[in-house]
C-alpha cells in the first residue's frame, strides 16, 4: 500500500494575511484626528457649563443659607466682626449654623470648601485649605466695627432686615468676588471696591441710593482681575470666556452679569 504524505506547502487561504494597508492606516488616523478635533472644543465647552452651573449651585445653597439666618436672627448675616477678640465673617458663619457645618472638626472646613469655591476659580499660586471665592455687598452684610458714611460717620453700619430692602430681584447680596494670592488665593468677605468703593463715601453716601439717580446707569466696575490688594475687592467676572460673573440677588434667585453690566440698580440701597 503506498502512503501519499501531506503536503508542508501552505495553502492558498494560509497564504493570505488580512492587514491594513498604509493607504487605509492614513485614512483611519486622519479620521480619528477630525473626531478629536470637532469634539474637544465641545467637551471643553460642556465642562465650561458644568463649573458655571457648579458656582450658581454654591450661591443659591449661600442664599438658602442667608434667608435661614434671616428667619432665626431677624435680620441679614452680619459680613465682619472684628471688634470682637475672635475675628468672624459670613463666610464662616453661614457654612458652620446652616450648611451643615460645625464650629469645631472637619466637618465645617470641608463644608465651607464645598461650597464656597467657585469650580472656575484660578490658582494663583498660594492656595490654601479652604479659600473663599464669594465677595458679599459691603453694606446688606455689613463691617459693623465700621462707621455708617451715610451719616457722617455718627452712628454704626448696622445689618438689615430682609423686609426694609427695596428691590429685592435687583440688588445683589453675594457675588463671584476678585481673588488675592496673600489670602490663599481667596477673596475678601467684602466687596468693598464696587461702584468705586463707594461704601466709604460720605455724608450721604455709603451705598445708598440717591433721590436723583438714574437706577438703569453702569457703574465703575472695577478690573476685571485678580490683584492681589487689601484695597481692590470688587465682582470678577471668571465666567464665560472671563466675561460673565454669577450673583445672588435679595429676593434668592442667581442670575448672570456681564462686564460692563453692572447698574446702579445692582449696588445701590435704600437707607433702612
Amino acid at each position: 500500500m503506498r502512503y501519499r504524505l501531506p503536503s508542508l506547502r501552505p495553502s492558498t487561504a494560509e497564504k493570505t494575511i488580512a492587514g491594513f494597508t498604509l493607504i487605509e492606516l492614513i485614512v483611519v488616523i486622519a479620521i480619528i484626528s477630525l473626531l478629536i478635533a470637532v469634539l474637544l472644543p465641545a467637551l471643553s465647552a460642556a465642562r465650561a457649563t458644568a463649573r458655571d452651573a457648579a458656582c450658581a449651585s454654591n450661591l443659591r445653597q449661600i442664599g438658602f443659607a442667608t434667608m435661614a439666618y434671616a428667619v432665626d436672627y431677624g435680620v441679614l448675616p452680619v459680613g465682619v466682626e472684628s471688634t470682637s477678640p475672635d475675628y468672624r465673617d459670613w463666610t464662616f458663619t453661614l457654612p458652620d449654623g446652616y450648611m451643615g457645618g460645625s464650629t469645631s472638626g472637619a466637618s465645617a472646613a470641608q463644608q465651607r470648601e464645598k461650597v464656597l469655591q467657585c469650580p472656575t476659580a484660578r490658582a494663583l499660586g498660594y492656595p490654601g485649605d479652604q479659600p473663599n471665592h464669594y465677595s458679599a455687598h459691603p453694606r446688606l452684610f455689613p463691617d459693623i466695627g465700621m462707621t455708617d458714611p451715610f451719616t457722617g460717620h455718627t452712628t454704626q453700619l448696622r445689618p438689615y432686615r430682609v423686609e426694609e430692602i427695596e428691590r429685592p430681584t435687583d440688588v445683589f447680596l453675594v457675588a463671584d468676588g476678585s481673588q488675592q494670592a496673600s489670602i490663599d488665593d481667596g477673596a475678601q468677605p467684602l466687596a468693598t471696591s464696587i461702584d468705586s468703593f463707594r461704601i466709604f463715601w460720605n455724608p450721604g453716601y455709603g451705598l445708598v441710593k440717591e433721590p436723583w439717580v438714574n437706577l438703569e446707569d453702569t457703574i465703575d466696575q472695577g478690573p476685571n482681575a485678580d490683584i492681589d490688594s487689601i484695597s481692590s475687592s470688587h465682582v470678577r467676572f471668571r465666567h464665560g470666556g472671563d466675561n460673565v460673573a454669577n450673583l445672588l440677588f435679595a429676593d434668592g434667585h442667581v442670575a448672570t452679569i456681564q462686564y460692563g453690566e453692572l447698574r446702579v440698580k445692582h449696588t445701590r440701597v435704600n437707607r433702612p
